[in-house]
């Protein structure tokens, strides 16, 4: 994956964060904010574009 692409791809990442972050202080209940929470913590862990390229590069070898 070439400097651009992974560049967009954790800006986009970073915007996900941010929204999840912003419905998490507005959610109308607990049970929302903590699924909202779990998605947030579920993107910061495990969307990095060094895992996708990780991942891409595993399809390769195959």
């Amino acid at each position: 994956m070439n400097g651009v692409v992974r560049e967009e791809i954790d800006a986009a990442r970073e915007d996900l964060i941010r929204i999840l972050a912003a419905a998490i202080l507005v959610a109308d209940s607990r049970a929302e904010a903590e699924m909202l929470q779990k998605q947030m913590f579920i993107e910061i862990g495990f969307r990095s574009s060094e895992q996708i390229e990780l991942m891409e590069r595993g399809k390769g070898l195959r």
